[in-house]
């Protein structure tokens, strides 16, 4: 039986963020401190690179697409134009897609870094390199998404198909941070930054969300239903039954 506690579940989230909030320092003055190339950038790149070749480098290049900015915009216009995703979907992941857009651009021009050499890139990048905006902003999407979605199939009883897409959507992050390396764009401290920031932003947006508009209204329980310490189970027997 799952259980949702309304007052520990939030301190869990910002210990998280917390966190990585730390670990994203870490990571900056790693660069800042020039400890980065030989702690993890020059290691991990040449062993992405060894790997290269051209089925390879096709599959990253399409992995990649997928968090192009472009290819965020068109999914969320697609989430945007279905009048029975607009609401639930469309409005609430443009707005955090768009704000943690604008937070990696914004960290991008006050820490200024370097791409690695042109000579390394596979495909054409413009910008500064940290934190990556393709690891932040996949993060933001496809689990912002997953987190709405996981409402619903939670309140349908589907709670496997939601353990599912939450490592489907993972896979594809993860996978989308490797093509940045492997495709000579970025450094692995780049996409550790963005996924940190991702992070932080996400507990924050899913923190605001839980605000404005509770969990009990997406399991349909009526407030008089909903326990006043704060604590409901997923299985809570349906009294129209």
């Amino acid at each position: 039986m799952e259980v949702y506690n309304k007052r520990k579940t939030p301190i869990m989230r910002w210990l998280i963020a917390f966190i990585l909030l730390l670990l994203f320092g870490a990571v900056l003055f790693m660069i800042k401190d020039g400890y980065a190339p030989y702690l993890v950038d020059d290691p991990v790149c040449k062993f992405l690179f060894s790997m290269r070749a051209a089925w390879l480098t096709g599959f990253f290049k399409g992995v990649t697409f997928i968090a192009n900015p472009k290819t965020l915009t068109v999914l969320c216009l697609i989430l945007l134009v279905f009048p029975k995703t607009t609401l639930r979907f469309g409005i609430p992941v443009s707005i955090v897609t768009g704000l943690g857009t604008l937070a990696h651009n914004g960290l991008k021009d006050l820490i200024m870094r370097d791409r690695p050499d042109e000579a390394l890139w596979l495909i054409k990048a413009g910008g500064y390199s940290f934190p990556s905006g393709h690891a932040n902003a996949s993060l933001l999407f496809f689990l912002f998404l997953a987190f709405l979605l996981a409402r619903v199939l939670k309140r349908n009883k589907h709670d496997d198909i939601s353990h599912l897409m939450y490592i489907v959507f993972i896979i594809i992050i993860f996978l989308i941070g490797v093509s940045r390396v492997y495709l000579g764009v970025h450094y692995p401290t780049d996409i550790i930054g963005g996924w940190c920031l991702g992070g932080v932003l996400l507990v924050l947006f899913i923190s605001l969300y839980d605000a404005l508009y509770p969990l009990k209204y997406h399991l349909g329980i009526q407030v008089s239903e909903w326990s006043s310490d704060g604590i409901t189970a997923w299985n809570r027997p349906d009294k129209t039954k």
